[in-house]
């Protein structure tokens, strides 16, 4: 198989889209500037019965994703942080999901983890 740049560019460009889409609906999760109020933000972190969590559509969202994210792509800096940002975010905030998440999740987020933790310290 011939290694095409424009290719790598598009799963550069997708995968980035997708987590800058994860972290947009997470946020949401967070503040809500309805049109009820300019100037009221609520604080939403638990879905009222019988709704989904976001937080569980997102970390869905990273079983997707993180298999997807070779290190290789992990050297680009815009994907690198935009996909960092979100799994620590996941983790700082909800902490209480991790130890009810899939064990092959929660092995790809610790791997990550620790992936970029290593390269912080080198």
């Amino acid at each position: 198989m011939q290694y095409d740049a424009s290719t790598e560019e598009d799963r550069l460009s997708d995968l980035l889209t997708l987590l800058k889409l994860l972290s947009n609906l997470i946020s949401r999760d967070f503040l809500d500037f309805s049109e009820g109020n300019v100037y009221a933000a609520e604080v939403f972190v638990h879905p009222e019965p019988g709704q989904v969590a976001v937080s569980d559509v997102v970390f869905y969202g990273l079983s997707i994703v993180i298999p997807l994210v070779p290190v290789k792509l992990l050297h680009f800096p815009a994907l690198c942080e935009q996909f960092f940002k979100l799994v620590v975010f996941m983790c700082e905030i909800y902490p209480e999901k991790l130890v009810s998440l899939p064990p092959a999740l929660f092995t790809m987020l610790v791997q990550s983890l620790e992936f970029g933790i290593d390269q912080y310290v080198h």
